[in-house]
């Protein structure tokens, strides 16, 4: 028998406010139960495992990992990185259990079909005259740091470039990438004579301004590389 194009499509939008509420009442029934009988974390973990299976289409990538905690505990096994609930689901054999991302230190994940490892460092900003911790993904490491996270709700795959938002990040502090000519392109300046600087751009048409000629200059600059031959081998 044929279904009407949109009678299905209804069905369809249907089936996704019913999915959304779901995960409502299910929050609420959490917390009211957390607050009254101070869940244990695998009750915890299964609720929110629970939660985000309800709110995905796809079923949960689990990938190795090795998880470092703030108090320099290692743990070996496989996790889900959730960005919009700042948790780490986190599963070794029968164990089952979450990490809020202020627990963490760091990750080290292998992904199924990238051979180079992603790794994830967490950092304290603030937001709104308070203290946030969330989990950034490493790029580039130095002294001057590239690092980025999701602009959305999920982990993108490692080569979806345009899925994340982008930071640089030195000592304690962290800025966008786009703020990178105002606020650290003047450090490398200082580093290299600003008059040959600008006249090496110039040549070799890189602009502070942009993103990925900003990844060069910082890459440069963490190599401390004669500024004769850094651009050049940078750009091969």
């Amino acid at each position: 028998m044929l279904i009407d194009s949109k009678l299905f499509q209804s069905i369809e939008i249907h089936q996704k406010q019913l999915k959304c509420l779901l995960v409502c009442s299910y929050t609420i029934t959490f917390t009211f139960l957390l607050i009254l009988f101070n869940m244990r974390p695998t009750l915890i973990f299964l609720f929110v495992l629970t939660c985000l299976v309800a709110n995905s289409r796809n079923s949960l990538q689990w990938n190795e990992a090795v998880v470092v905690l703030n108090d320099h505990e290692v743990l070996i096994g496989e996790v889900v990185i959730q960005p919009s609930f700042d948790i780490v689901l986190f599963k070794s054999g029968s164990e089952r259990t979450y990490f809020p991302v202020s627990k963490i230190s760091y990750i080290n994940m292998r992904e199924e079909g990238i051979n180079v490892p992603r790794k994830f460092v967490t950092q304290v900003d603030r937001e709104n005259g308070r203290s946030t911790v969330h989990l950034y993904e490493i790029v580039l490491q130095g002294e001057l740091s590239v690092l980025r996270k999701p602009n959305g709700k999920s982990l993108p795959n490692f080569e979806d470039a345009h899925s994340f938002d982008y930071f640089v990040k030195e000592n304690t502090s962290v800025v966008k990438l786009a703020d990178f000519k105002k606020k650290i392109y003047p450090k490398i300046e200082r580093y290299y004579s600003e008059k040959q600087l600008t006249q090496y751009l110039r040549k070799e048409r890189l602009d502070p301004s942009s993103p990925a000629d900003a990844i060069i200059l910082i890459d440069m600059y963490n190599e401390r590389l004669p500024i004769e031959s850094s651009l050049v081998t940078a750009r091969r």
